[in-house]
């Protein structure tokens, strides 16, 4: 299983308190070409993935109803 984890902020000028989002993508077949993806918005500028717990839970529900039918 390969995992990504990535924060992205609002850019330069945008109106205060524009949230940051926080994602996972995680593989769940052998060939690596999907990924499922998991998106929470978190407070603005907040490098820390503070809902990585959830997104991560997301990816991993997805991948055991896709294992459990092969």
């Amino acid at each position: 299983m390969l995992v990504g984890i990535d924060v992205t902020h609002p850019g330069p000028g945008s109106v205060k308190g524009t949230p940051s989002i926080a994602a996972v993508v995680a593989s769940f077949e052998d060939s690596y070409a999907q990924y499922p993806c998991s998106l929470e918005i978190q407070e603005t500028k907040k490098e820390v993935c503070g809902p990585l717990c959830y997104c991560f839970t997301g990816s991993a529900f997805i991948i055991l109803c896709r294992w459990s039918r092969i």
